[in-house]
């Protein structure tokens, strides 16, 4: 997913943003959606990754955001 148009683009279009995070939709289900620690859940917004090159194509949840920097 690191390697995906969609992860690059939420980033790019994210002005003053210095950190993407793209997850499976497992880990959002199982971790980031029960709001651990620092992960707020609002902040995901779910997409499809496909990489055609490596065949891949998957439901991810990106959040882009600033607050870390």
């Amino acid at each position: 997913m690191r390697d995906s148009a969609e992860l690059r683009t939420a980033l790019r279009e994210a002005t003053g943003a210095d950190l993407a995070v793209a997850v499976s939709a497992t880990v959002y289900d199982e971790i980031v959606r029960h709001e651990p620690r620092d992960l707020r859940a609002n902040r995901f917004r779910r997409v499809t990754v496909d990489i055609r090159g490596k065949n891949f194509r998957a439901d991810a949840w990106i959040a882009v955001t600033d607050e870390y920097a």
